[in-house]
């Protein structure tokens, strides 16, 4: 074979090679960002642990082996935006080390929920900005505590979040 066929490669194999790289390097960028199922969910700075542009706290944070989580079901609520109809749609999971979480909430579980839904009601899609997660975590953790208890709860996190 000749060096100028070696370097030849069909313009078909050469576009689906270049395809292929191109699909991978994108879903390895998007996973990488943060963006996709396998990205970073942050936690409440409350919980004791490190957030984005927060310091770590002096509490610290449970283990993952004795953490457990419970996830309500999704909310959906209409937004506080004068003149317009907008809503958002939320699924939250609570973490917690304490079992009588658990029995608190088939006790308790609708005026927790009714509780959330009154915070995020009064909100306006400026108050749920991205860059206003950790408050809004630190409110709805509040709430939630103060209902079952303080420090029962130690971190809520976010599985969906959907404002339209």
């Amino acid at each position: 074979m000749t060096r100028q066929s070696k370097l030849k490669l069909g313009g078909k194999k050469l576009a689906l090679v270049g395809l292929a790289l191109a699909i991978v390097v994108g879903l390895l960028a998007y996973l990488g960002a943060g963006a996709g199922p396998i990205g970073r969910v942050l936690p409440l700075a409350a919980r004791g642990g490190e957030t984005e542009g927060q310091p770590r706290s002096e509490k610290a944070s449970p283990s993952p082996a004795t953490c457990r989580q419970l996830a309500l079901e999704p909310l959906v609520v209409n937004l506080a935006e004068p003149g317009s109809r907008r809503y958002l749609r939320v699924t939250i999971s609570l973490e917690y080390t304490d079992g009588k979480v658990e029995k608190d909430m088939e006790r308790l579980g609708y005026r927790v929920r009714d509780a959330l839904i009154q915070v995020l009601r009064a909100k306006t899609v400026a108050d749920l900005a991205p860059d206003r997660a950790v408050e809004l975590r630190r409110e709805l953790l509040s709430v939630v505590n103060g209902i079952l208890g303080e420090g029962k709860v130690t971190g809520l996190y976010f599985q969906e979040f959907i404002i339209q």
